[in-house]
């Protein structure tokens, strides 16, 4: 899934049972896109703490991190 996968799924979140109803998105389909935007944020976690923990002596990059 594209990385602006989050931005274009996350309207999704807030909808009420009545706009679901109205705009034909049945309950599993937004929660199917719920559980896009966590997988995919959960990876990218995952890739800020390892780079974290790769530069963590690196004053430079602490640095860079803190701007």
């Amino acid at each position: 899934m594209p990385s602006s996968a989050p931005l274009r799924l996350c309207w999704k979140s807030s909808l009420t049972d009545a706009d679901l109803q109205r705009l034909g998105i049945t309950e599993a389909e937004k929660q199917e896109s719920l559980d896009d935007i966590n997988t995919e944020v959960s990876f990218y976690c995952g890739m800020l703490y390892f780079l974290v923990q790769i530069f963590k002596g690196d004053e430079e990059f602490a640095d860079e991190l803190s701007e």
